[in-house]
């Protein structure tokens, strides 16, 4: 998180966008918004079609493959789109899947292209409030200082 943040922050003040292979980037989650290369329509398909029924997020199922070399995915970076205002909403997860689900989905609000940091301010407030302790407080200042464009490494 901390090396994407600050490559964000790099990219943004230069106007530029990268291409990152997802198979160097480890672990991640997420299949929102994506586009199939034409020849590999059929090989998705038919890799999809091995399994009858899909036991495994269709996420982590593409992240397996991906780390498997069976197929290749890259995504642009700082990320063109983002997530909905209903993301956190699921029928699905558990209550600690919900606040992963949370601390994850807003990391990705805020790391795309066209983010604004005042919308967030509550979730973030939430996040604060609900999810970390007194710990993870004592080490909030060191990790955003460590993010910060005033930290340089030794």
């Amino acid at each position: 998180m901390m090396n994407l943040i600050k490559m964000r922050r790099t990219l943004s003040e230069k106007g530029h966008m990268e291409i990152i292979n997802l198979k160097n980037l480890a672990p991640f989650a997420g299949a929102t918004a994506y586009v199939i290369n034409g020849q590999s329509v059929r090989k998705l398909s038919d890799l999809l079609d091995i399994h009858n029924i899909l036991n495994t997020p269709y996420d982590l199922y593409l992240r397996n493959l991906i780390y498997q070399s069976r197929i290749n995915a890259y995504v642009s970076f700082p990320f063109v789109t983002s997530l909905s205002v209903n993301s956190e909403l699921s029928s699905i997860q558990s209550s600690d899947a919900s606040a992963t689900a949370l601390i994850w989905n807003m990391f990705r609000k805020l790391i795309w292209m066209e983010r604004d940091m005042d919308q967030y301010t509550t979730a973030l407030e939430h996040i604060n409030d609900n999810l970390c302790d007194e710990e993870s407080r004592s080490f909030a200042p060191i990790l955003a200082a460590m993010v910060s464009k005033n930290f340089k490494s030794l």
